[in-house]
């Protein structure tokens, strides 16, 4: 018997209570009450405050997304100037070809 007097006297753990609620106002309704302009105003420095972080966080994605473009463009000009200068180069080759060829009477000459 003594074994389950001392299963018995076991105390159950507290449950946790979880609450669920909207997120709470700054100003209690007491305050505003009192001051309603400082209320207001108070409430408007928290909007404006998160405003200007939110502006911060999208202009320094923009900034990197602009970055990476710049990146990719630069990429891109130098692979043209590359291509133009190859381009170039045969150019030259076959117009003295072509030169060679009208003084050798193989062509032509305009």
């Amino acid at each position: 018997m003594s074994e389950s007097t001392s299963k018995s006297t076991k105390k159950p753990t507290p449950k946790k209570k979880i609450e669920v609620s909207a997120p709470k106002f700054p100003v209690t309704f007491e305050q505003f009450k009192k001051n309603p302009i400082a209320a207001v105003s108070f409430c408007m420095l928290i909007a404006v405050g998160y405003l200007y972080y939110d502006q911060k966080d999208l202009s320094s994605k923009t900034l990197e997304e602009s970055k990476k473009e710049a990146k990719e463009l630069k990429e891109m000009v130098l692979d043209l100037q590359e291509k133009y200068r190859r381009s170039d180069s045969m150019m030259s080759a076959a117009n003295s070809k072509i030169l060679v060829l009208q003084q050798l009477n193989k062509i032509p000459s305009e």
